[in-house]
């Protein structure tokens, strides 16, 4: 697997709501913000703003409903959280 690597400009031209975001810069200046798109935009992606890891946006709601945290990370902040609906859902 190689990951695609764009310019600003194609990044640019991209629709908001399929592109993700970590910044993981919180963790380390020398850390950058990395930009992902899903290529499968059926399926709903929720990230945590606290570790910046991907989850199905069904198992991370049932794993916070369960224990009110990221289930990799433990942080309890739900507003670091940005999900993103699949066109399908709306």
């Amino acid at each position: 697997y190689q990951p695609v690597k764009i310019d600003r400009e194609t990044l640019a031209d991209l629709r908001p709501e399929e592109v993700y975001t970590a910044d993981h810069r919180k963790h380390s200046k020398l850390l950058q913000v990395k930009f992902f798109r899903s290529m499968i935009p059926e399926v709903a992606i929720a990230v945590c703003g606290s570790c910046g890891n991907f989850f199905h946006q069904e198992t991370w709601e049932l794993e916070f409903l369960q224990n009110r945290c990221c289930p990799y990370c433990g942080s309890k902040d739900i507003d670091g959280i940005s999900g993103k609906k699949s066109k399908s859902s709306l």
